[in-house]
């Protein structure tokens, strides 16, 4: 009848990163772990270095910028490991 908690943060770090992780608001979607959280679509971030502007927003469908070929689907190596680990 004993449980065992195998964590590399204790249970209210835990309940804390899982809040985030397992609201539809933000990381969790009807197909895994987004690698940007969707608060993002509403308050994008944004860092000044001397003079350049750099910002980072949640885009769900088609990316404004073609780095990636314009698809912002694309998650790279990271994003199986991630669901998995989760």
């Amino acid at each position: 009848g004993e449980s065992r908690l195998m964590s590399v943060v204790d249970k209210d770090q835990l309940v804390r990163v899982l809040a985030h992780c397992l609201n539809p608001d933000e990381l969790l979607s009807p197909h895994g772990l987004r690698s940007l959280s969707r608060r993002h679509s509403d308050y994008p971030f944004t860092l000044d270095l001397g003079g350049m502007t750099a910002s980072i927003d949640y885009e769900p469908a088609e990316s404004t910028n073609y780095l990636f070929g314009g698809n912002s689907n694309w998650r790279g190596p990271v994003w199986m490991p991630l669901n998995y680990l989760a």
